[in-house]
C-alpha cells in the first residue's frame, strides 16, 4: 500500500515555525492511516528558500512541532511524511510549504539601554520641575490668602 502525504500548516511565530500535520487518511473510511499500524513516526524536512541542499530533518510522534533556533527573517520551507520504523516504509512528502519567520523576541542591547537612559533622564527632569511648580503654587497662595506686609504704626493706632 502506499502511504499518501500529510496535510500540513506552518504558522511563523516569535521567531519559529509551528508546523501542524494530520494524516494520511485511508481512503475508503476516511480514517487516519496511524490507526493501521503499531508505530508511526513523522519525519518533518526543513530548508532555507535560497539553499536547498542543506536540508535538515527531524523525527517526532506527535502532530505538531516547533522548529527553533531559527535565523529571524529568513523563508524556510518545510516538508513532512510519514514513516513506519517497523516496516522501514516511507510516505509520499507533503506539498512544500514556505514561511518567514518573525523577530525570534530578543530585544537589542541597543533599546533597553536606550529606554533605561530616557526614562532616567524623564525622572531627572520632571522631578525638580514639580517641587518648584508646587513650590511656587504654595507661596502664591500663601501670599494671596494671608499676605505678609504689616500695617503701619500710625494706621493701628
Amino acid at each position: 500500500a502506499v502511504i499518501g502525504p500529510p496535510d500540513v500548516k506552518v504558522k511563523s511565530e516569535s521567531g519559529s515555525l509551528h508546523v501542524d500535520f494530520v494524516g494520511p487518511f485511508a481512503e475508503h473510511d476516511n480514517w487516519p492511516l496511524k490507526q493501521y499500524y503499531g508505530s508511526w513516526n513523522y519525519r518533518i524536512l526543513y530548508w532555507k528558500k535560497r539553499s536547498n541542499t542543506e536540508v535538515t530533518h527531524m523525527d517526532t510522534k506527535h502532530n505538531s512541532e516547533i522548529l527553533s533556533w531559527l535565523e529571524p527573517w529568513t523563508i524556510y520551507c518545510v516538508q513532512v511524511q510519514a514513516v513506519i520504523p517497523e516496516w522501514n516504509k516511507t510516505g509520499k512528502l507533503s506539498g512544500e510549504l514556505c514561511e518567514q519567520t518573525t523577530h525570534n523576541g530578543v530585544t537589542p542591547v541597543w533599546i533597553i539601554v536606550t529606554v533605561l537612559i530616557g526614562s532616567m533622564l524623564v525622572v531627572v527632569i520632571s522631578v525638580p520641575v514639580c517641587f518648584f511648580s508646587f513650590l511656587y503654587l504654595y507661596r502664591l497662595t500663601k501670599h494671596v490668602f494671608c499676605p505678609s506686609y504689616i500695617f503701619p504704626q500710625h494706621l493701628k493706632e
